[in-house]
């Protein structure tokens, strides 16, 4: 019969662990000076009528293929499947352990097409806006180019703390933009084990949020002048 108390304990001591590297190795700098980068290649949907955004868009292929595959490789990151319709996965681990865990994030941006100098990537107070504190200013940054930015930061802690992961994480860049499944398919059919688990990266205010975002597309015409 195990002993919660020593259970406990043994719990206590790993996340303390788990702790301390992340305080070792995070690279804050990186963080914010790749958000930076990225902030300013155009990865957004055109205004118009089309608000659907094909996956080898030249604009996703660039930032795919020229932009995000290139850091990764600079990061030291050699296990990548290049899966069709310009999708990329990074996986880390051993696999030793039946454990594995998928996580995505998008790559259209669809929000704020109206803001002023959209691809700026500056870095300056967002006290305006209700936070006294340094913040990166771009297109897409809150949609998904923070989330692509600090998955960056955590495979540099993960390369650069020696951390050797056993079972398996696989990080997707997806690129879809049509409100469809294919682009998931792709990446799921790319990898030879399906992961017991996925997480999808959007902005819920860091809450952990079980389901689908869902998508309403709502069609009106205007007759007259504004």
């Amino acid at each position: 019969m195990s002993d919660p108390i020593r259970g406990k304990e043994a719990a206590d001591a790993n996340s303390s662990k788990i702790s301390q590297i992340i305080e070792n190795n995070c690279d804050d700098q990186y963080l914010v000076e790749v958000l930076s980068r990225i902030a300013q290649v155009p990865t957004d949907v055109p205004l118009g009528f089309t608000t659907l955004m094909e996956a080898d868009d030249p604009k996703l292929v660039h930032y795919v293929q020229d932009v995000m595959k290139t850091e990764l490789m600079q990061l030291g990151m050699k296990d990548l499947i290049d899966a069709p319709l310009n999708n990329l996965i990074v996986q880390l681990g051993s696999g030793e352990s039946e454990r594995s865990l998928i996580i995505q994030n998008y790559t259209p941006a669809q929000h704020h097409n109206l803001m002023d100098e959209p691809f700026s990537g500056k870095v300056a107070s967002a006290r305006k806006y209700g936070k006294d504190e340094p913040a990166v200013f771009g297109q897409g940054v809150s949609q998904n180019k923070a989330h692509q930015a600090v998955m960056l930061a955590v495979l540099k802690l993960l390369k650069s703390s020696g951390v050797q992961l056993k079972g398996k994480l696989f990080w997707a860049v997806n690129n879809e933009g049509r409100s469809s499944h294919e682009c998931s398919d792709a990446i799921l059919d790319s990898l030879e084990q399906q992961p017991e688990f996925g997480i999808i990266q959007i902005g819920t205010n860091l809450n952990i949020t079980l389901g689908n975002r869902g998508r309403v597309d709502v069609d009106v015409q205007v007759h007259g002048k504004a």
